[in-house]
């Protein structure tokens, strides 16, 4: 018995230390923005960004069982038609099966979890573009994209909401996708176009940056360029239709409708969901914004990269055991009714079939 005590105690020990090996590699050494080719654009809207958030779930109706709880959340945002890696810390828009192991990052941003599941060997951009075809959009009108989501840590990957936001030739947000993933593993895709609130924004938020970056196979650095948006309002609004199962309190239907400012503007964090009845009446809010300023994985310093792993590399996985504690309190107090999951509705991704069903 003590023999196995020991042996275990050596296992935890060693994974620790390796996981502290990592940590301490992907914050201090060769931090350097490395492309998957040469052969991309130079130009993007949004630079990639480490995003502290806090995400605040508020009841409003029915009365009778009005609730208010939050966690902590942590979102990480890249211009979409970038692919590359930023040293050991975040593998963005590659595919993890054809890493070799001394590029294997930290946070990794996978291709085949967005939009439509798998896809094969299809960049973010690309899937961003069959997309918007199959709603039939014209992709001329949405050249820049910059995508928010959680990213996978080791194995783990649970992106609730991933939000992709649209800007015009004009450098303009104006439409936007919420990729919402439920509990039960289903997938749906919203575009709805966005209108501005019309307030001026703070000419001051405006910026752009060069970056060098290296890339595989190409012997010169290439340049690259990064740069805000030119947004002309704070806040922009939309809506859609709710076709997809998001909680075992609320039913399939109604309208939401998103309230959110330009992120690359600041840049920073601020949107606002809420679930109403068809009649108008507000049922459920949420809430999500920064908690700090946001980390420049290319530019901040090695020891506040440490830090900002050891405080957020967590909450991606806790925020399930959370959700679940919450809705166990709400189910117990017995005053909203629990439904049971309906059928996916024609436009919903299903999940993945088990082999029994196969």
């Amino acid at each position: 018995m003590r023999m196995l005590v020991f042996i275990l105690l050596i296992g935890l020990v060693a994974a620790i230390g390796s996981l502290l090996c990592s940590l301490m590699i992907a914050a201090f050494l060769w931090r350097r923005l490395v492309l998957l080719n040469s052969d991309i654009k130079r130009d993007f809207i949004g630079k990639p960004l480490l995003f502290p958030a806090r995400l605040t779930h508020t009841r409003r109706f029915p009365e009778t069982e009005r609730y208010n709880y939050w966690y902590d959340y942590f979102l990480i945002g890249i211009p979409v038609g970038l692919r590359g890696r930023v040293g050991n810390l975040l593998s963005i828009d590659n595919i993890p099966q054809r890493e070799r192991l001394w590029e294997k990052c930290w946070f990794t941003i996978d291709p085949t979890y967005y939009l439509d599941r798998g896809s094969g060997d299809r960049s973010l951009e690309e899937k961003l573009h069959v997309f918007l075809k199959s709603v039939g959009e014209d992709l001329k009108e949405f050249p820049y994209a910059y995508l928010i989501s959680v990213p996978r840590f080791l194995w783990f990957q649970k992106s609730a909401i991933s939000y992709w936001y649209l800007y015009s030739s004009n450098r303009e947000l104006t439409a936007m996708i919420m990729e919402i993933n439920n509990s039960f593993f289903e997938k749906r895709n919203f575009f709805f176009r966005v209108t501005g609130d019309g307030l001026a924004v703070d000419s001051d938020n405006n910026w752009s940056t060069t970056t060098m970056a290296l890339a595989k196979g190409y012997n010169d650095k290439v340049s690259l360029h990064f740069s805000s948006s030119i947004s002309t309002s704070k806040q922009y609004k939309g809506s859609w239709e709710k076709d997809i199962f998001g909680s075992p309190f609320e039913k399939v239907g109604g309208l939401m409708v998103s309230k959110s400012i330009d992120p690359v503007v600041g840049p920073s964090l601020q949107s606002n969901l809420s679930s109403n009845t068809p009649d108008g009446q507000v049922k459920v809010t949420s809430r999500l914004s920064s908690w700090g300023e946001p980390v420049d994985p290319l530019k901040a310093p090695g020891w506040i990269i440490a830090r900002f792993i050891a405080r957020w590399t967590h909450v991606g996985a806790l925020s399930a055991p959370r959700i679940v504690k919450e809705a166990l309190r709400i189910r117990l107090r017995g005053r909203l009714t629990y439904l049971k999951r309906p059928e996916v509705r024609p436009g919903s991704i299903p999940r993945k079939e088990t082999e029994v069903e196969r």
